[in-house]
């Protein structure tokens, strides 16, 4: 066998190898970015229903919220009929019952804090319901962020137009 033929079999070797971790780093990076964004989405659900001086502001890498922002949000919580005011309902929630209010929240919560703020009262449950079951059926295999990402894209398209 000619010299070129191993030297190129040890590049496509390479080459190959360099391919499987690059898909290995994407894959854990994506699942990391996942558990931390379903951890924010939780944590924001929390901070909202919990009625403590001890939690005036939230802080994650896309929401800043501060007591009036939390005010406000829950107003317009109320306003779907959407918010829960005793802590032992969401005990009795299923899991996806439980996920779906929390992607609602985060969901609103989103719209509220950017320039979409002002649509917010044309929003009704219904069409908040809608959205977020056909994100759900879009994004059937994929995780709670795509599913976030298509529900608060979709209701600012709904909400504008």
């Amino acid at each position: 066998m000619p010299r070129y033929t191993i030297i190129c079999l040890y590049k496509q070797a390479d080459e190959q190898a360099l391919e499987q971790v690059n898909e290995q780093a994407d894959k854990q990076a994506n699942a990391y970015a996942n558990a931390h964004n379903k951890l924010n989405i939780t944590k924001l659900f929390y901070y909202l229903l919990n009625k403590k001086d001890g939690y005036e502001n939230f802080y994650d890498c896309d929401l800043n919220l501060n007591i009036e922002d939390k005010v406000g949000i829950i107003r317009i919580l109320r306003q779907l009929d959407m918010y829960i005011n005793n802590k032992e309902i969401v005990k009795l929630m299923t899991a996806k019952e439980l996920l779906k209010y929390q992607i609602c929240y985060y969901a609103i919560a989103v719209i509220f804090k950017n320039s979409y703020k002002v649509y917010l009262n044309k929003l009704t449950k219904e069409m908040l319901i809608n959205k977020y079951l056909k994100a759900e059926e879009y994004c059937k295999e994929k995780t709670e962020n795509d599913v976030v990402r298509y529900l608060i894209k979709s209701l600012q398209n709904e909400l504008e137009g």
